[in-house]
């Protein structure tokens, strides 16, 4: 061979060593950020709450308390005969009983946990309807006046957290008509990150208003995964 030719042949390793050791770096580059990105999933999960309702169902005794004439007019209800608040039963004026089973069954704490029911089903008597969008903007129906605390509202990993008030829905049947109700309660909370975290969850809630120990049943049953 000339010494022309060996000078490109030269050249040509030269340029094909610098490929072989770019693509070397990008692969290691690549490793490194996918090692990178494990660890910090893991992380996640290691200290990621996830909260959910214990599945099953659970009774607890309520009270009626009337209307005041104000209230029946603020209420736009002074049409109904007696019309009355409807809660989870009090002794001198104290909630003795809380729905309860939320529970942490991730690793990490939970942070401002919080509940809002979403009613998409409602039987009333012989009668059951479904709730539309706009409905659900009706006061009693929307997700600020269904939006309830929990107690504690931090949640350690393995606890459980309780409620003290029922769905507004079911506060305001003032004509004590309601008896079942289906839909979803979302189940919001943030990890130590400050990052949102959403679980939704089907429920189903029974009412005994009539007899002489009325009564509300909650059932929490299958957690709705997205698609």
């Amino acid at each position: 061979m000339t010494t022309e030719q060996w000078m490109i042949l030269g050249n040509f390793g030269q340029v094909a060593s610098a490929i072989f050791t770019f693509l070397g770096v990008l692969v290691s580059l690549y490793m490194s950020f996918r090692a990178l990105k494990e660890v910090h999933i893991d992380r996640k999960l290691n200290r990621a709450p996830y909260l959910a309702f214990v599945p099953g169902g659970q009774r607890l005794p309520i009270d009626f308390e009337m209307l005041s004439k104000d209230e029946q007019i603020e209420e736009k209800v002074d049409k109904i005969e007696n019309p009355t608040w409807i809660g989870i039963k009090t002794e001198n004026g104290i909630v003795t009983h809380k729905y309860h089973g939320l529970k942490n069954y991730g690793l990490g704490p939970a942070i401002q946990a919080r509940v809002t029911w979403i009613p998409e089903q409602i039987w009333a008597g012989a009668k059951n309807f479904l709730i539309t969008k706009d409905e659900l903007l009706e006061r009693k129906y929307s997700k600020v006046l269904n939006t309830i605390p929990a107690s504690p509202g931090h949640i350690l990993p393995g606890q459980e957290a309780s409620f003290f008030r029922i769905p507004t829905f079911i506060v305001r049947d003032f004509e004590k008509i309601i008896n079942r109700v289906s839909g979803i309660i979302e189940i919001r909370y943030m990890d130590l990150f400050k990052e949102e975290h959403l679980t939704r969850q089907k429920f189903h809630i029974f009412t005994g208003y009539k007899g002489t120990q009325p009564y509300i049943h909650f059932t929490f049953s299958d957690i709705q995964f997205e698609e």
